[in-house]
């Protein structure tokens, strides 16, 4: 009697290749970064040690959600384990699109400067439409099996 041994999926075996998409969001997402932090120099936003250190997170979170797509175990959804490769594919996208998100609000917030009432309000638009972005590929992520 054969039996059939299952392989289970092990998400740190998954290996992600450069593809054309990888490149144009990493290649957009660094320009609108470099462009946000050379903005903000220009107009001597950050002389505080406040806006410096924005400036620096919202970098490091952008570095690390293109890491991530990379390295698919450190991403995380709302409690979510990833199963299969469809829904590792849908949560690089994710990671990949909020890091472009991410440099945008940056951008957004050195081209208003950071003490206007206009950064607020659109860093609050900016705030939903990632939850959106977000709760859709927890969705899609979750009916991907």
């Amino acid at each position: 009697m054969e039996t059939k041994t299952e392989e289970r999926f092990d998400l740190k075996k998954v290996k992600v290749y450069r593809t054309r998409e990888g490149n144009i969001f990493e290649a957009v997402t660094l320009c609108i970064v470099i462009a946000a932090w050379i903005i903000a120099g220009l107009d001597q936003q950050l002389d505080t040690m406040g806006d410096l250190t924005g400036f620096c997170g919202f970098s490091v979170v952008v570095l690390f959600a293109l890491f991530s797509a990379y390295k698919p175990r450190y991403i995380h959804i709302s409690g979510l384990a990833l199963t299969n490769i469809r829904q590792v594919s849908l949560a690089i996208r994710l990671s990949r699109l909020m890091a472009l998100e991410f440099s945008l609000m940056a951008l957004m917030i050195a081209i208003l400067m950071p003490d206007s009432p206009k950064t607020k309000a659109w860093a609050i638009g900016f705030a939903i439409v990632m939850g959106l972005t977000g709760m859709f590929f927890t969705y899609l992520i979750q009916k991907a099996e």
